[in-house]
């Protein structure tokens, strides 16, 4: 990993190694520390201290960018001012107006089973001479479809990580370096195992419980890029689109998954507030205000509830007379 070069540099690192102690991740922070280390480097070489000029400068760069980013960028910078702040006190602490407040504009795409199936025909066709890309692609599909976890989750996954026999998934150290099991379906357990089977087959080597289990065309773990651009690649291929002609994000797989769920509990009769907490745990969110975030009022959810709540009256009706 390139170091930072800047005369905050060191600086930069130990706060990015400071809040890593304490369980984040901090990919945003690291690359917005790292461009404004750039920006540093080209623009303020010998400054001593951070200035309102330097910080408002640097945040005119951004302005190609959406407005969400760019209030992540101000937000991962005042972090840091705090920081430096204890070694410096005449470093400027910027405050939250000097961006406009930033407005997340995407609609999450709830995916349909028959999206899915026109993924999975695309899917097909991917590397007819590489039968294991296209048997890779459309496993992870389903993998998506089925338990609605991250796209990194996915990628990370080693052999030792997928226990078919038991039905069970172990996810590690995922966001905020929480981990957790995510039980199986058998029917998922079944399309693991085939899977798993043809890779070996096609590596030919001895299983190695570190290694991964979704592989590439080189034989090596995805790239989150590679995966996030393939399967968009597919959705295009397939007319998978949102309202706005763009192919749907990956990450809207969870969002489906979530408001799937949700609509089979209505269906099934279930109690949706008793079942929202096993839900929860299940996607690795830390309380329900997370988990609400990922249901979306879609038409057949509506229709459920509808119905439930026309019987719930009826019922009422029949107790009053």
């Amino acid at each position: 990993m390139k170091r930072f070069r800047s005369q905050f540099g060191r600086y930069m690192a130990r706060h990015l190694r400071l809040r890593r102690s304490l369980g984040y991740v901090l990919r945003g922070a690291d690359y917005t520390l790292r461009d404004f280390d750039r920006y540093l480097c080209r623009t303020h070489p010998r400054a001593r201290h951070l200035t309102h000029e330097i910080i408002v400068g640097y945040l005119e760069t951004t302005r190609s960018l959406a407005s969400k980013s760019r209030c992540d960028r101000l937000t991962h910078l005042r972090q840091f001012c705090r920081f430096l702040f204890l070694f410096d006190p005449a470093t400027y602490l910027p405050a939250s107006r000097l961006l406009p407040p930033g407005r997340t504009q995407v609609k999450p795409h709830i995916y349909t089973d028959a999206e899915l199936a026109a993924l999975m025909c695309e899917a097909e066709r991917l590397c007819p001479r590489d039968p294991l890309i296209s048997h890779t692609y459309r496993t992870i599909l389903s993998l998506l479809w089925v338990t609605g976890l991250r796209i990194s989750e996915v990628r990370r996954l080693n052999l030792g990580d997928v226990d078919v026999e038991c039905g069970v998934l172990t996810i590690r150290e995922s966001k905020f370096k929480k981990s957790r099991l995510v039980p199986l379906h058998p029917s998922s357990c079944e399309a693991l195992r085939q899977y798993r089977a043809l890779r070996m087959r096609v590596l030919g080597d001895a299983p190695d419980s570190a290694a991964p289990f979704f592989i590439n065309k080189r034989r090596r773990r995805f790239a989150n890029r590679t995966l996030l651009g393939t399967i968009q690649v597919l959705a295009r291929r397939a007319g998978v689109l949102t309202a706005d002609g763009r192919p749907p994000r990956v990450h809207d797989f969870r969002h489906a998954f979530a408001t799937h769920t949700l609509t089979q509990l209505y269906r099934d009769g279930q109690d949706p507030l008793a079942k929202l907490p096993v839900l929860a745990t299940f996607l690795g969110h830390v309380n329900i205000a997370n988990t609400q975030v990922y249901l979306h009022p879609s038409l057949d959810l509506l229709t459920q509830a509808g119905e439930r709540f026309a019987a719930h009256v009826a019922m009422t009706r029949g107790r009053i007379s």
